[in-house]
């Protein structure tokens, strides 16, 4: 089941952190580095970031999470993460879905070039590229999609 997440409170931010702290080193290894940005954020910064959250939740377990932030009147994607044990279920595909029902376009997101699962998920939902990639200082190419 999706929901609305309240990020604000702390044992909810606190699901958010676990659950990026299992997805994302599996994301990390796809695209040849040993950490990303996400992986070092923390309960507080969750808690007081002005992304909106929605999960998937089975049972009480938090299974999925895709967080999203309106900037310069464009909304972000700015994180989706699936529990590793989780993967290949389509919950990141019905966490799309349902924030694609819920923010206005355009929305778009910054993701690995090397990340070919993300990036197919992305065009699925008709996303595409748009703009020069970005190299970070860790070496990841990064590319933008652009739902419109």
């Amino acid at each position: 089941m999706i929901e609305r997440l309240q990020n604000t409170v702390p044992d909810v931010a606190k699901e958010i952190i676990e659950l990026q702290k299992r997805s994302y080193p599996i994301e990390a290894r796809l695209l040849g580095v040993k950490e990303l940005p996400p992986m070092a954020d923390t309960a507080e910064q969750i808690e007081n970031t002005t992304e909106m959250f929605f999960g998937f939740r089975e049972g009480d377990r938090l299974l999925g999470v895709i967080g999203c932030e309106e900037l310069r009147e464009v909304n972000v994607l700015a994180r989706l993460a699936v529990h590793p044990d989780y993967l290949q279920q389509g919950i990141a595909s019905r966490l799309l879905e349902h924030l694609l029902g819920e923010v206005p376009l355009p929305l778009e997101v910054m993701t690995g070039r090397s990340n070919t699962p993300a990036i197919e998920l992305y065009e699925k939902y008709g996303f595409h590229y748009e703009g020069d990639s970005v190299m970070t200082e860790e070496g990841i190419e990064l590319v933008r999609l652009v739902k419109t």
